[in-house]
């Protein structure tokens, strides 16, 4: 018998860390801590599912073997699938939560990962989507379907939802806000006398050109850059940021402190 799961299940979950005034080190114990809430609830869960093996896998994740972060086992060789991504911002901050001091250190640079958070995404997709050319069949079997997935992503960082004022950033597309579907690229820059150029924000003057393929990484970049290739969402994902209201900063001003967001998607076969 299958056991039925929503995404209600993930965002009572949630609801009930922000009462709790829950905030993570890092993304491991967000893991545990959300594994071990969906296990309270009556859920067979698994962390570190190794779901797609090097046979498998397509010529963008090369010489790699790719887990997924939590699956649950609803019977009958159905799953559902969640990828965790915890990002903070690039500053060493100091939360108080229920007396105690939290300390919150740089989980990296946001362009790479909302980067791999969409490609989270990317991947759940091809095991989730039975419609997909590329898809991958759960843990090797045919018979296993992953009837819903789900990408959580928890910030602090507003780099990671708010838009850019102005439309010149390489790494604008990677940007999680307004819908999120098709082809997804990088961007890279290059002057008149044909120098790249990495830095953020390009002039009128320089050409942009998009990241399409592996052969436009070693042109552009001399190597196989993961963090620059294209995605491809076949599904349209409506990036709606959820407050996360947990804590006060000790190191911040009461009206300016990094606050916590966090957006959760599904991703299912239709």
């Amino acid at each position: 018998m299958t056991k039925q799961f929503s995404v209600n299940v993930l965002n009572n979950i949630i609801s009930n860390f922000e009462k709790q005034g829950k905030i993570f080190t890092n993304e491991k114990q967000l893991q545990f801590e959300l594994a071990f809430a969906l296990k309270e609830k009556g859920y067979f869960v698994e962390c570190e599912v190794l779901s797609i093996g090097q046979d498998e896998l397509c010529e963008n994740y090369k010489d790699k073997k790719l887990y997924t972060d939590i699956v649950i086992d609803l019977g009958d060789n159905n799953y559902v699938a969640i990828e965790l991504k915890y990002k903070l911002l690039q500053k060493k901050i100091i939360y108080n939560v229920n007396g105690k001091k939290i300390f919150a250190f740089s989980q990296g640079a946001h362009n790479i990962g909302s980067h791999d958070f969409l490609s989270d995404i990317e991947r759940l997709e091809r095991i989730t989507k039975t419609n997909r050319k590329d898809r991958l069949f759960f843990q090797f079997n045919p018979k296993n379907k992953v009837i819903k997935s789900f990408a959580l992503i928890f910030t602090n960082d507003k780099n990671y939802y708010v838009p850019y004022k102005e439309n010149n950033n390489l790494n604008r597309d990677y940007k999680l806000v307004g819908e999120k579907h098709g082809f997804i690229y990088s961007y890279i820059a290059v002057d008149e006398k044909d120098k790249k150029i990495y830095r953020p924000k390009t002039s009128q003057k320089e050409k942009i050109i998009p990241i399409k393929s592996k052969e436009d990484c070693y042109k552009y970049c001399g190597k196989i850059n993961n963090n620059k290739l294209p995605i491809l969402l076949t599904g349209t994902y409506k990036c709606d940021w959820k407050d996360y209201n947990v804590a006060m900063c000790a190191n911040y001003g009461e009206k300016n402190y990094p606050k916590f967001k966090y957006l959760l998607l599904e991703i299912d076969d239709n």
